[in-house]
């Protein structure tokens, strides 16, 4: 028999029967494969929750219209392969993986952020997976990861914060594109270092764009992170050792790649220690570079 239960306020189900009672009927709800969980009221849903989501692979339909808190705190990943509708947006905190595989999901509202990444890290398996909404890094020390080739195409953006993001994953060689428009900081420059492990090769393709100066790239792991986007009008990396390669390839295909060149002649723009610079097609470096350990491979 199709059942559809409408929670209009759960933090009332918790008050009236009780959490251990309420947590087991969300549970059995959530894993019922024809059950749809909405959360149309104002309230947001309680931290309750997000215990019955830690551990589970829920595989019933979930429809969000407020916004959904997730956390992951233990060592186990969290799974939501069924489909997530609705106008609401998700975040997701704790330490932990969460695996997002429905390719039916639409949740959010293009334009404004559908995802937020606070703590721990994502882990899609297809392009529609995170919903219509753009994602919001705000987090440090957390991860984006595909279980398969995936070319992401909403925006991206940073929170107004010094982040450390690892890309991919040294256990699989599945590659992730960030395609759509790159917000790299609205403030002041920030420093971003984004880690990409052995075996890995991840693309920004989306366009770059910032604000104020003083921003830093700084590209760590065994890996080869590639940026391929038109920034040539962003001003991304203009100052001293805005780009640093301490392991692993940074690829660029222009050095527009790289956004606007200085306006006056920086010593130690680009500094490669460790690591090596890969152009994939014949240009001028506008900016200076050092290079202490690492090397620079023109593959055109």
């Amino acid at each position: 028999e199709f059942r559809r239960v409408l929670f209009r306020s759960l933090p009332h189900l918790v008050a009236d029967i009780g959490e251990p009672s309420a947590l087991l009927l969300i549970r059995r709800f959530l894993q019922h494969a024809d059950a749809e969980a909405r959360f149309d009221d104002r309230p947001k849903p309680p931290r309750d929750l997000e215990r019955v989501l830690q551990s589970e692979e829920e595989v019933g339909r979930l429809r969000i219209g407020a916004t959904l808190t997730i956390g992951t705190d233990n060592t186990s990943p969290a799974a939501l392969s069924g489909s997530i509708t609705g106008t609401g947006g998700l975040i997701k905190t704790g330490v932990g993986i969460l695996t997002l595989s429905s390719a039916s999901n639409s949740f959010g509202t293009a334009s404004v952020t559908g995802v937020e990444l606070q703590q721990g890290g994502i882990n899609f398996a297809n392009a529609t997976a995170l919903g219509v909404g753009n994602l919001l890094i705000s987090g440090t020390n957390t991860s984006l990861t595909a279980s398969a080739g995936t070319v992401f195409a909403q925006p991206v953006t940073f929170g107004n914060a010094a982040t450390t993001i690892t890309l991919g994953t040294s256990a699989s060689s599945n590659t992730l594109a960030l395609s759509a428009g790159i917000t790299w900081n609205t403030g002041s420059g920030l420093t971003r270092t984004i880690i990409v492990d052995s075996g890995s090769a991840q693309t920004l393709s989306g366009t770059i764009t910032s604000s104020g100066t003083g921003n830093q790239l700084i590209k760590q792991g065994t890996g080869t992170l590639a940026i391929t986007g038109g920034n040539a009008g962003s001003d991304l990396f203009r100052g001293a050792q805005a780009v640093q390669i301490r392991g692993g390839t940074l690829s660029i295909n222009a050095d527009a790649a790289l956004g606007l060149a200085p306006a006056s002649v920086v010593s130690n723009n680009i500094v490669i220690d460790g690591g090596t610079l890969s152009a994939s097609a014949s240009f001028t470096l506008n900016g200076s570079t050092v290079v202490p350990t690492g090397s620079i491979v023109f593959t055109s």
